[in-house]
């Protein structure tokens, strides 16, 4: 998955995969190493043992993440349409 998103945007943007690769690398690292709590507290739920992914984990595991979040949302809403029926 993540290598293949590589290699999209860097067709689209007329760039070598590498080059995509390595300027994800450096956002990655940067963003990885702030101190602010809230961006830490999801840096432990992208990278829970606390090492900087690769460009690949990181877009699979926020992949992951927000599939999980939509299927929470989904079922929520459905939750709610059935409260609203049996009224």
């Amino acid at each position: 998955m993540g290598r293949d998103i590589i290699r999209e945007i860097a067709k689209r943007h007329g760039v070598s995969p590498e080059d995509v690769r390595a300027e994800m690398e450096q956002a990655i690292g940067q963003a990885f190493a702030t101190q602010d709590p809230k961006a830490r507290k999801l840096w432990g739920e992208v990278a829970p043992d606390g090492t900087q992914p690769t460009p690949e984990e990181f877009i699979s595991r926020v992949a992951h993440m927000a599939k999980r979040e939509n299927e929470r949302q989904q079922r929520r809403s459905e939750g709610k349409r059935r409260k609203k029926r049996k009224k």
